[in-house]
Order: structure tokens, then sequence, then C-alpha cells
């Protein structure tokens, strides 16, 4: 009586082990910032961030610049983990350490970022990287948009060579143009002019009072600023903490700049020693 049972049992094992695909890995999630090549945060309508498999599309987002303060497109890769025996259990899904490429979509014209340069590898499911990406001509392949360059030339009194074109090649991510301590890409992601050594991102102190600390900074229009604490300054000590634009007032991470100029941030201060610096996207 028990020879059936342990031949269908003997079927049904078999059946299972036929299968060819896994099931799917949690997302893999990229998210960032998409700017232009002048630095702006990309907020044309329409515009979207298109990732490719092999030259193919598998995946697409709008660009959104009211999504968060300090990102403006969030994509969701779809991954499996096509082991060697098996298959993709959808053609839109990436192998994890997968290859793809990414390219934006604005105004009815196809850009690939400057950061891309041949496939990129996708990591593993449910992790979330941040990869903000930049619109543009870069000549010399040095991660800066060859029109901001030429704009920053022309703003510290160069002028073009002979041949028509500008020296790009007199800025750089590690230069400093201006020699005021801010290298050249701080400058492009900050908003602030590579030329003028007074034109320049910095946190000040102005005030502070038993239950209130005010900072000043000088912000641009556009940019998204957020503000870091440590008590040691060592390496990986330093976590964001919420700030106000009134003493008393709703504390928030992140400041999105409306207008240019001067601005006064308040925190609650520690009761021991702390170290503050700001940071811009």
């Amino acid at each position: 009586m028990k020879r059936p049972f342990l031949r269908l049992l003997a079927v049904f094992l078999g059946s299972v082990c036929s299968v060819h695909a896994l099931p799917p890995a949690p997302y893999y999630t990229l998210y960032g910032t998409v700017r232009d090549d002048v630095g702006q945060i990309v907020v044309t309508q329409g515009a979207e961030v298109i990732l490719l498999k092999g030259g193919v599309e598998v995946a697409r987002t709008a660009i959104d610049s009211t999504l968060r303060p300090d990102q403006n497109y969030e994509l969701r890769l779809r991954l499996d983990h096509a082991r060697a025996t098996t298959r993709l259990y959808t053609p839109e899904a990436l192998a994890t350490d997968g290859q793809f490429t990414v390219r934006v979509r604005m105004n009815d014209r196809l850009f690939l970022p400057i950061q891309v340069t041949g496939n990129l590898t996708a990591g593993k499911g449910g992790e979330r990287v941040r990869f903000d990406l930049t619109i543009g001509e870069d000549s010399d392949s040095d991660g800066l948009p060859d029109l901001w360059e030429e704009w920053q030339l022309y703003l510290a009194g160069h002028a073009p060579l002979p041949n028509g074109r500008w020296d790009i090649s007199l800025l750089g991510p590690a230069g400093d143009l201006d020699n005021d301590g801010s290298n050249d890409l701080a400058e492009y992601i900050g908003g602030t002019y590579a030329a003028d050594p007074m034109s320049q991102l910095f946190l000040e102190s102005k005030e502070r009072g038993v239950n209130f600390w005010r900072f000043e900074f000088p912000r641009v229009t556009g940019k998204t600023y957020q503000l870091l604490r440590s008590t040691s300054m060592a390496p990986g000590s330093w976590t964001p903490v919420d700030f106000a634009l009134t003493q008393g007032g709703v504390p928030a991470a992140f400041h999105r700049a409306q207008e240019a100029g001067p601005i006064s941030i308040f925190v609650v201060p520690l009761a021991g020693r702390e170290f503050y610096r700001l940071t811009v996207q």
C-alpha cells in the first residue's frame, strides 16, 4: 500500500526540481539629484530618468523637484538572484551585480549623464544607493560640465583661445581656480562662483542662548541645505540635526532656498562640546 504513495511523492519532487526561476530579490533603489550643466536642480516638466539593460529600457521614473528636499528622482529596480541553473523571473529584472546604464530624457532629448561611463553595476536587493546625475557635455571627462567651466573662466576674466575654445583645463574637481579653499567641484555643487574668492559656502555662529544656537550662512536659490552635528569630529560621527528658520519655530531636516542671500537657522544645543557643519545639494 505504501508503494503508490512513494511513487507519487517522487513525481512531485521531480516537478519541483525542474523549476528554472527563483523568487525575485527585494528592490534595488537608485535615488538622487539630477542637475543641469550650470548646477541647477532639474525642474523641467516631463523629464525622466531611464534605466537600460543591454541597450533596452527596463525601467523609468519621473524627475520630480517636489519629491524630497534632497532628491528629485527615485528609481526602483527589479532584481533576481539569477543563479547559474535558473532564469530571470521577468525580462525587466536585473541580476544581482548585473550591468545597466542610465539616460535622462528632457525636452524630447535623450542625455547621457556625465557620471555614466560604460556600464554600471547593480548591488544587492534591498539596497538604497545615492546616484546624483549631471546633464551636459564633459569633453575633458573631469566630471564638470564644459558650459559651467567656460562660464567660470569668463567671470574670472579669461578669454577664449585663438581657436575659439576655452581652456577648461584650468578647472577640475580638485582644482581651486580662485584659491579660496573650496575646490571647483564643491563650488559647482554649492552654486558658488569658482572665479570669485568672496563667493563660498560657510557656516557662521552668530548667537548662543540658553536653549538655542543661531547660525548664519549664504544661501543660493534652488539649493538644498542640511546641518550635521558631531561631538568629536571623528569620521562617521556626523549626524543630521533638525533646525528652524526662526527662534522657537518648527524644525526641519532640510531647507531648500527659494531666494539668494544670508539666512539664519536655529538649533537646540547639546549640554557638552559640539561641532556643526553644513552640506548642500
